[in-house]
């Protein structure tokens, strides 16, 4: 029925916060440990940045992955969402992008700044941030203009839209008489201006993402790392 929309938008956009905090800030404080080992092993010449960075992004992500996988099925089917192999397994691409753009932010974070209790403030405020433009607590068409700007770098935003569009695109809702609801999927997608992008679009934005964020967490990983004495 109509009132199930807000149940199923609240499910999925817990799910969004899920592949966020819960990702970023443990495995922040892993890469400041490693990354202070790799810094003392680069200034004697042993140790390639390259090499540890890599290492870093074939780890992480395989462990988010596989763990939070579990997460994901379980909400999934004890929230009743869309039992439909092709909204699952989308939803699924949808969860994974965003802990891959999670775990880039983290290597970014760790990269830039040195000082781990400054790197544990920074972190979630901008989460924080990402979540409250998320899409549900703010909807994107009412934002002032002067912090509309936040919707193109917020993947959060992108995650939740291609979401939402997976689980409620055919949809129908029973209203009740005398009671304005909304009547379709469509409807709601439409009203919280979630149809920008589509789910692919969202998708591939969100992978465009994590990719800025591993390049340039690695170029000032590698700038900071670097001694006098090595130049490449």
């Amino acid at each position: 029925d109509a009132l199930s929309i807000n149940n199923r938008l609240g499910a999925l956009f817990i799910i969004c916060v899920n592949a966020t905090f819960p990702v970023v800030m443990p495995m922040l404080t892993l890469y400041y440990k490693e990354r202070d080992v790799m810094v003392r092993e680069r200034s004697s010449a042993t140790y390639r940045v390259t090499s540890f960075y890599a290492s870093k992004l074939t780890t992480f992500i395989p462990i988010s992955l596989i763990s939070n996988t579990i997460f994901f099925t379980g909400v999934y089917f004890i929230s009743r969402l869309s039992i439909d192999a092709d909204k699952f397994f989308i939803g699924l691409a949808t969860f994974y992008s965003l802990i891959i753009v999670s775990i880039s932010f983290m290597l970014l974070v760790g990269s830039t700044i040195k000082s781990v209790e400054f790197g544990f403030v920074v972190a979630p405020i901008v989460l924080t941030i990402q979540i409250l433009f998320g899409g549900l607590f703010a909807n994107p068409k009412t934002i002032t203009v002067v912090l509309r700007w936040i919707r193109w770098v917020n993947p959060v935003q992108y995650a939740f839209s291609a979401f939402a569009q997976n689980e409620l695109r055919g949809m129908e809702f029973v209203c009740q008489a005398g009671v304005q609801c909304y009547e379709n999927g469509t409807q709601v997608i439409e009203s919280y201006g979630f149809g920008r992008f589509t789910i692919w679009q969202n998708i591939l934005l969100l992978l465009m993402l994590a990719t800025a964020d591993i390049i340039l967490g690695y170029s000032l990983l590698r700038w900071a790392a670097k001694p006098r004495s090595i130049w490449l």
